[in-house]
């Protein structure tokens, strides 16, 4: 311990105050540095770090539950900036989580979210923000102590040592030029008395000076050493129990603070890879699993268009012989007219027109059959056509989850090309493309949509005329029956043959009026199924293109 002797001078006791209160200094700027460094937290577990490691967790864990990824994003944004600042202290860090803080803030009021859910996260989010304020307040102030040690050890220390070194050497100089003068006039008796004393005063002087310029000096070296950043020296001097100890235990708990701040240091840019690995691994599984999801449903959708081509023609087909067997019935129905007008006519032939009446007759039921067998199987494929129709809607809304889901993955696209900076436009340009490509398949889907409900509409309507004509033939049946009925009782009934010569001839009108309508819903039907032939084939070069432009951005992903 350093005190003022009696006999020291202005100058020494000036060194000896400055050395005191250059140690106090430093002692409580190193005690105030320790106090700020527990309540940040010596690790990311503990203090203002972990509460704010906390918070974040909790923040990610709700916004997992709610499946919320734009939210994600920039939670995992805001740690990334925080990490950044803990490990470099730059002001720019700092300002840039300040502003994604903002941001998440303003995307969490326009979020899908529950009012208890979006009060959880912003009381969380608040908590956040406030820890890691604190927490920097806490690191800009350990920064400055640490100077303030630093200045302390240069300003004051080094230069009162070396000054407190160059005093005993002057002091011992001193004292031996004041030996020798004594020496001189002393008398030969005290001569060897003087010099013994002189003796004795030199290794004293001697002994002053190096027990304190041997410590310090070493204490000094260390300290050098340590702002150069060698932590591999020993602190010399601990065990003594004077200033000088006292000082080289303080540089001690300097040294193992310095020693815990690289070690703190380095497990910060360890969590920093680590958690740039499991981001990339996560981007290469997310592509993996959407490739293999929208193969399937491209194919899904392939397969199904084939199937309504396929369904389209053989209608086509059908609907075609439909009609020419709607001209036979009209055809039959014209012959039927005339010969009621020749009955009519010709009475005294009653007999012969009886006979070719009941001829025709019998054609017409053959045909009438004939004609409800083939409506029947008109009204099946009407039957398929909607089971096709209704697959339609159903593939144009798979299109449509496949366009929602190759947005999202654009937009998650867009924001790591946005975060990648000017390395990051090129994959900027191609998850524009393929948002322009899903825009497209949406509005390619609703046109798809419209036409199917353009061949829903044609369908109802063909199926109306159909039960219509399938009425009308059932009429013309039981007219028939009636007919063959008459030529039985001719006899007995020859008055009433003008009567129902007439009533042949509407129901032969109303008959030909229906096959017109049969025609025209047959041709109809045809158009219809050649739109749905142009409509599939068009959603097949869709779904080529689809694929080739997924490809291609999964091949760029990966890359």
């Amino acid at each position: 311990m350093l005190t003022i002797l009696p006999g020291d001078g202005p100058p020494r006791r000036d060194l000896i105050g400055k050395v005191k209160g250059g140690t106090a200094k430093y002692g409580q700027a190193f005690t105030d540095l320790v106090q700020i460094q527990r309540k940040v937290g010596f690790t990311d577990q503990q203090g203002w770090l972990g509460a704010l490691r906390n918070s974040a967790i909790e923040i990610e864990q709700i916004l997992k539950a709610r499946d919320l990824p734009e939210l994600t994003v920039l939670v995992l944004q805001m740690r990334r900036s925080e990490k950044n600042f803990l490990l470099r202290r730059d002001a720019r860090d700092r300002a840039d989580m300040e502003s994604l803080v903002a941001s998440f803030g303003k995307a969490l009021a326009s979020a899908p979210l529950a009012g208890a859910d979006r009060a959880a996260i912003n009381e969380r989010l608040g908590r956040y923000n406030q820890d890691f304020q604190a927490a920097a307040a806490g690191i800009d102030n350990v920064a400055q102590l640490e100077n303030v040690m630093i200045q302390v050890h240069r300003e004051w220390l080094e230069g009162v040592i070396e000054s407190m070194i160059k005093d005993a050497r002057n002091a011992a100089l001193a004292a031996e030029t004041q030996a020798e003068a004594v020496a001189a006039r002393a008398q030969l008796v005290l001569q060897s008395v003087m010099i013994g004393g002189f003796i004795l005063i030199l290794a004293i002087g001697l002994w002053i000076g190096r027990s304190i310029e041997h410590p310090i000096s070493s204490i000094a070296k260390v300290m050098k050493a340590l702002a150069g950043g060698d932590k591999d020296s020993a602190i010399p001097a601990q065990e003594r129990r004077d200033e000088v100890g006292e000082m080289a235990r303080a540089v001690q708990v300097f040294h193992d603070a310095m020693v815990e701040a690289d070690t703190l240091r380095s497990a910060q840019e360890e969590d920093h890879r680590r958690a740039e690995a499991e981001k990339a691994a996560a981007l290469l599984a997310l592509a993996n699993d959407f490739e293999a999801s929208v193969k399937t449903k491209v194919a899904e959708v392939d397969k199904a268009t084939g199937g309504i081509r396929q369904t389209a023609q053989g209608m086509a087909g059908r609907s075609e012989r439909s009609g020419s067997r709607s001209l036979d019935v009209g055809e039959a129905v014209r012959i039927t007219t005339e010969r009621a007008a020749g009955a009519a006519a010709a009475t005294r032939q009653l007999a012969i027109a009886v006979n070719e009446i009941a001829r025709q007759v019998t054609h017409s039921t053959e045909i009438a059959q004939k004609t409800v067998e083939d409506v029947n199987d008109t009204a099946q494929q009407m039957g398929g056509l909607a089971n096709s129709v209704q697959a339609i809607g159903e593939v144009v809304k798979l299109i449509n989850d496949i366009a929602a889901q190759t947005n999202l993955l654009a937009l998650n696209a867009t924001i790591e090309a946005a975060r990648a900076g000017e390395a990051g436009k090129g994959f900027a340009v191609v998850a524009n493309e393929v948002k322009n490509l899903a825009n497209q398949t949406a509005r390619a889907t609703e046109e798809i949509a419209r036409q199917v409900n353009d061949v829903q509409e044609s369908s109802r309507g063909m199926a109306s005329s159909i039960t219509s004509v399938v009425d009308i033939i059932r009429s013309l049946d039981e007219v028939s029956s009636a007919i063959a009925s008459a030529v039985q009782e001719q006899e007995a009934a020859t008055r009433e043959i003008a009567g129902d010569i007439d009533e042949v001839a509407k129901q032969a009108e109303m008959v030909s009026a229906s096959v017109g309508e049969l025609s025209r819903a047959s041709a109809m039907t045809c158009a219809g199924t050649v739109r749905v032939i142009w409509s599939a084939k068009s959603l097949t070069g869709v779904v080529d293109t689809l694929t080739g432009e997924t490809d291609n951005f999964l091949v760029r992903v990966r890359q």
